[in-house]
């Protein structure tokens, strides 16, 4: 980092990044919420119960617990087509959300131009640890972020429509149904 870079410049660029990282955790536990939630007020009904065996807990497994809603007869068959297109697009932000969730960011400042590094580690399917090294700035951060968001305006309105017909959601005390 350039120590000709006046702070203000630092300070603004290090707050349009935090900005950037709350946003994009925001939207993706939005939509991940809606997820869970649907798969458990489906749970409910008579009509899905066994197609879901265990309760969803990764993003991979409440994709698929819905995609096997919608697939089934019952309240959310008549969107399937909708979810079908729409629900796995949540999987192209996840190294997105990794990246602002999980991993230590700097950005290299000069006065005419900034890099943002991410860096994190992340176990791999065999069981080794993969060094991640990501390289960006803040308006291709700001254009990915932009992205999420407008994905999950639809998805939201998308589960608006989900919602009618299902039950209301339960109270945390109250009992678990088998799924």
């Amino acid at each position: 980092m350039s120590l000709d870079v006046p702070f203000e410049r630092k300070a603004e660029l290090g707050d349009r990044l935090n900005n950037l990282r709350g946003v994009v955790m925001t939207c993706y536990a939005q939509v991940e919420f809606a997820l869970t939630d649907m798969s458990i007020r489906c749970s409910y009904l008579e009509c899905y119960r066994g197609i879901v065996p265990k309760f969803p807990r990764r993003m991979g497994e409440k994709i698929k617990a819905i995609l096997r809603y919608a697939r089934s007869e019952g309240p959310l068959n008549i969107h399937k087509e909708e979810i079908e297109v729409a629900i796995n697009h949540i999987t192209n932000f996840t190294e997105l959300r990794d990246l602002m969730g999980h991993a230590r960011a700097h950005i290299d400042i000069s006065l005419t131009h900034h890099v943002v590094y991410f860096e994190m580690y992340r176990i791999v399917k065999d069981g080794h640890i993969e060094f991640i090294r990501d390289e960006t700035n803040i308006d291709s951060l700001s254009k990915r972020t932009e992205a999420l968001v407008n994905y999950t305006h639809a998805m939201i309105d998308l589960f608006a429509k989900m919602y009618e017909g299902l039950p209301p959601r339960y109270s945390t005390t109250g009992p678990i149904p088998e799924i």
